[in-house]
């Protein structure tokens, strides 16, 4: 007997009865077409999910919008040139000065007696209605 080695030999197959039947593995093709619906799924929502963040931050920006008022007549004017135009505000007001600090403040304003403390001093100043008062220390 002469053996034929060029021809590989065949697997056997193995007999399929009425009853049996064959299951091929599935080819990484068909696995593709499987996911297919999976894939799309997540994609679109992905896409969806994506669409409502988008429209959502878009009415919030829309919603803070703010709302200007009219601009009066005219620009207002810089407090240098509403000094120079109605004169000076503080000119008729008093100024108080020791050798640490100088300040200028209203006529009406009343200074009370300093407040001597330890090696420092108090100096305060009110209004005459009594809504404010300013103290300083040093």
């Amino acid at each position: 007997m002469k053996e034929n080695k060029s021809q590989p030999e065949e697997t056997p197959k193995l007999p399929v009865s009425e009853q049996e039947v064959q299951i091929e593995a599935p080819t990484l093709l068909d696995k593709l077409k499987i996911q297919k619906k999976k894939i799309l799924v997540g994609v679109g929502c992905f896409f969806g999910v994506l669409a409502i963040t988008g429209i959502t931050l878009a009415a919030y920006l829309i919603s803070r919008k703010q709302v200007y008022p009219e601009p009066a007549e005219g620009p207002t004017p810089l407090p240098t040139e509403a000094q120079v135009k109605e004169g000076d505000p503080t000119a008729n007001w008093k100024t108080y000065q020791n050798e640490n600090v100088t300040f200028k403040f209203p006529s009406e304003w009343t200074q009370n007696p300093i407040l001597v403390r330890g090696s420092g001093f108090s100096q305060e100043f009110e209004d005459p209605k009594g809504k404010f008062s300013f103290t300083f220390s040093i």
